[in-house]
């Protein structure tokens, strides 16, 4: 009898051995699942939490906890925007990946989550211009998605990631293909687009809706914020009247798109009456685009919006954007001693986080040494706002032969900005050719934004040769703040029609 026992143990032990080399869980898309996926998407904390605890106390052994708990850490590290937070969480995020990837279970799932979670990597390293990083996780999300597309071609889950991925390796700016070669990145970017914008439909109807929300961000980013395609982002986010009540990343969506839709009013109202912590994770960043919003009306209600931003510790970016743009409200009601005192706050010390920041910085500079045009500042504003008709008004009262050169030039930049996203296309290609004419290579961004609109506007119309020429004019001007992100535009523009 004691020698049965005796290999009953060792043979137990032996069991227990191999099951530490290749564990098996499971992976369940439960409802808690799917429902904590849907909140952590939506900054919703508290559901999260509440979800991941009856996820936890009814499957423990399910590996999908991991990537629940992914997704929350992930959304909020994307809008905390702080090196910091990053560097703090790097190791626990490691870690649940590297537990999920002892997991040895088959299936979609485990490919999926590992997809997943090594895509997420990728945009927090690429954040912390962690490039060569970020290239190496892109390309270990690429090798996973890839077996799973191979495995099961018809688990959408896995479309929709093909079809993100292609959209990134094909979209790869020219200073970074390097990386893409190195690690064999390819990708067709039409092909993804084309597949994502059908995704919410086959999302909404299927198995996998809890994946819906997330997927129309996904595209709405990409329309709106890479492909000038503001109006269809827009029309995307708010098909979903629950996505504007419950969802913060789709709010701050829709507060950086408002006003370019000439939705501003509407953006405020979303705003004032999104959800707030304790349920939901801080968000001070919306409390900096309501404060744009009521700038853009201007809205006395501005100025302690932005400081409630500016008091939150992080994200650190926007906080000389934040003081500009209270200096900007002072300018307009005429107060010079509101204007100085702004300008001299201790937040416009320190480095430049973003290049919003150094614009910013640069704008201050120029305001302490000359008082700029109120009427030219309240039509960019109102422009800004998306009140057409209201910026145009104001330009029309001005008489630019009474301006200083520089204002001139901003003066037809404004004009032909009300025009041509007023819809009056062709009146618009005049003014910003007196814009471009009036520039110089001296660090003001206006000239170079109007080749790049102009680049824009003779590609829609089927005229390559011409925007190509305005694109490749564009890069000329490469000494103000926007340099990075509006060369990176205009190579993108170029690459489109040189195939």
């Amino acid at each position: 009898m004691l020698i049965k026992k005796l290999y009953l143990g060792i043979y137990a032990g032996f069991l227990l051995l191999l099951s530490t080399g290749q564990s098996k869980a499971s992976f369940v898309f439960s409802a808690p699942v799917q429902k904590g996926l849907e909140a952590a998407v939506a900054l919703h904390k508290t559901e999260v939490n509440k979800q991941l605890q009856v996820e936890k106390a009814a499957r423990p052994d399910n590996s999908l906890i991991l990537l629940v708990e992914d997704y929350q850490d992930f959304y909020q590290l994307v809008f905390a925007a702080n090196p910091n937070a990053f560097k703090a969480a790097e190791k626990s995020l490691d870690a649940r990946l590297s537990a999920l990837e002892r997991d040895k279970s088959t299936g979609p799932w485990q490919l999926f989550a590992k997809g997943r979670m090594h895509i997420h990597r990728a945009l927090l390293h690429g954040m912390q211009k962690n490039y060569l990083t970020a290239a190496i996780q892109l390309s270990k999300a690429n090798s996973a998605i890839g077996e799973l597309r191979k495995a099961h071609p018809d688990f959408l889950p896995g479309q929709r990631e093909k079809a993100l991925l292609d959209v990134i390796f094909g979209g790869v700016p020219d200073q970074y293909k390097w990386a893409a070669s190195a690690v064999g990145w390819k990708g067709n970017e039409k092909q993804g687009m084309l597949v994502l914008k059908g995704m919410v439909a086959k999302m909404e109807n299927s198995p996998y809706k809890a994946l819906t929300d997330e997927s129309r961000i996904f595209i709405a980013y990409i329309l709106g914020f890479s492909k000038e395609e503001e109006k269809a982002a827009w029309n995307i986010l708010r098909a979903d009247p629950e996505l504007a009540k419950t969802n913060l990343t789709g709010m701050y969506l829709m507060a950086k798109l408002g006003g370019k839709v000439g939705r501003n009013d509407e953006a405020i109202r979303l705003l004032l009456n999104r959800p707030k912590a304790p349920d939901y994770h801080q968000f001070p960043l919306l409390e900096y685009y309501l404060a744009t919003a009521f700038l853009y009306q201007n809205d006395p209600r501005a100025l302690s919006h932005y400081e409630i931003y500016l008091a939150s510790k992080e994200p650190r970016i926007y906080k000389k954007m934040a003081v500009l743009r209270m200096a900007y409200y002072y300018m307009l009601n005429d107060d010079r001693a509101g204007v100085n005192a702004t300008l001299a706050r201790p937040e416009m010390s320190g480095p430049d986080l973003d290049e919003g920041d150094a614009q910013a910085a640069q704008e201050a500079q120029d305001i302490l040494k000359a008082w700029p045009q109120a009427d030219l500042l309240r039509a960019r504003l109102s422009y800004d706002g998306g009140y057409y008709e209201a910026a145009w008004k104001t330009l029309e009262q001005l008489q630019p032969q009474r301006l200083q050169p520089a204002e001139q030039l901003e003066y037809h930049y404004r004009r032909a900005q009300v025009l041509n996203d007023w819809g009056k296309i062709d009146q618009a290609i005049a003014p910003y050719q007196q814009a471009i004419a009036m520039g110089k290579n001296d660090g003001n961004y206006l000239p170079a934004n109007a080749c790049y609109r102009l680049g824009i506007i003779y590609e829609k119309q089927g005229q390559n040769a011409s925007a190509i020429q305005y694109f490749e004019q564009c890069l000329k001007f490469n000494k103000h703040p926007y340099t990075s992100s509006m060369s990176i535009k205009a190579k993108a523009g170029i690459n489109r029609l040189k195939g």
